[in-house]
């Protein structure tokens, strides 16, 4: 189905995440003990192809739960070279363009190349608080961020989309707090 818990913690069977139709989340702790033979089950390898645009709940939970592999459809990458092309240009112009050559926001107005932009940039997003979340919510993270660059609006390179699905597959994410 498109629901199913998933858990929060490792060492915590009882606590678990279900996902909602919404996209929403609550927290459920069962009352009954989990199967443990269904939890080990390794369900299809086939993998999740990314488009950026038909990533059902269902495929998300299949990745999170490290049941399928990720790939990026081919159609998808191409989308994305031709929008960083334009980004290019737009950069090899001189032209101005909102979040490529300038800052978001309420920096909008600064150029993304000016001196300590970057470094300002890093230090206003840094937080790192409380307990780590579970390793199922980072892979769907992360398998949501790679879809988004496969829809080919975000002007990322081909290349970045790439290693977020590497990351994935291989199962080397990073903690997230």
């Amino acid at each position: 189905g498109l629901r199913g818990p998933i858990p929060t913690r490792p060492d915590d069977p009882d606590e678990r995440l279900a996902i909602t139709q919404n996209g929403g989340s609550r927290l459920n702790r069962p009352n009954r003990t989990p199967n443990p033979h269904q939890a080990s089950r390794v369900g299809s390898m086939d993998s999740v192809v990314l488009t950026g645009s038909d990533l059902t709940l269902e495929d998300l939970l299949t990745v999170a739960r490290g049941r399928r592999r990720v790939e990026i459809a081919p159609a998808a990458l191409d989308k994305m070279a031709r929008a960083r092309d334009v980004a290019e240009r737009t950069i090899e112009r001189g032209a101005s363009a909102y979040g490529v050559t300038t800052g978001v926001g309420s920096r909008k107005s600064f150029a993304a190349d000016a001196p300590g932009h970057d470094r300002l940039l890093v230090r206003q997003h840094v937080t790192a608080q409380g307990s780590p979340i579970a390793h199922e919510i980072v892979r769907a993270m992360a398998l949501r961020l790679a879809n988004a660059f496969a829809a080919g609006t975000t002007v990322a390179r081909p290349a970045l989309a790439q290693l977020v699905v590497d990351a994935l597959n291989a199962d080397r994410l990073p903690v997230v707090r």
